[in-house]
């Protein structure tokens, strides 16, 4: 599910992204620091943040498109 669109500029939390994505926290936090696709994040000292814009162009580059369209 989509994290609710009440302030586009707030940072999303791993578990929000993770449910939007329907991975593991443990998956994104790999794909954050070394396994490919890289998934764009925000360091803040120990804590992980990401932006909404970065998430929606990940899902639109990964997203496969039907040969046909």
């Amino acid at each position: 599910m989509r994290p609710k669109n009440d302030n586009p500029e707030r940072l999303l939390t791993i578990n929000e992204v993770a449910e939007w994505l329907g991975v593991s926290k443990a998956w994104l936090y790999d794909h954050t620091t070394r396994k490919q696709p890289c998934v764009p994040c925000v360091r803040l000292g120990e804590m992980t943040r990401f932006r909404r814009a970065d998430i929606e162009k990940f899902i639109e580059e990964h997203t496969r498109r039907n040969a046909t369209n």
